[in-house]
């Protein structure tokens, strides 16, 4: 048992020795890099890729590997164009509760009117 202590003991000074990773940033891509990803992403989704992605679990596990690569060949084509392009996801693709304001919405939600008459309300119990 003694003899494990020393082994712990450099293992721990080893992990506080290494320098922590840099944080990871991606650079954007170049304007025709996201031109061809979003051409790759259309035909993908002319193949009815998005019907697949919208399957239950039980019905994707019956999928053949072919389709499921291609679902998962579109989900990261997705996300480079959404966080690595300039231009973003397409306008259809953004959800909308990021993109409308509070004129946009057509019914706003209207505050709970006043409650008429007195209210009870519970003694405070104290403590010493």
């Amino acid at each position: 048992m003694r003899r494990g202590v020393p082994v712990l003991w450099l293992m721990g000074l080893a992990a506080v020795m290494v320098e922590p990773a840099p944080d990871a940033i991606a650079l954007p891509l170049e304007s025709s890099a996201c031109a061809v990803l979003d051409q790759e992403r259309n035909a993908l989704e002319s193949t009815g890729v998005l019907a697949d992605l919208h399957l239950k679990v039980d019905e994707a596990k019956a999928l053949a590997k072919d389709r499921l690569q291609r679902v998962q060949r579109y989900v990261d084509i997705a996300g480079l164009i959404l966080f690595r392009c300039a231009n973003g996801a397409k306008s259809g693709d953004a959800p909308a509760t990021a993109t409308a304001t509070a004129s946009d919405t057509p019914n706003p939600p209207q505050p709970a009117a006043p409650v008429e008459g007195k209210r009870k309300i519970a003694p405070v119990k104290r403590t010493r």
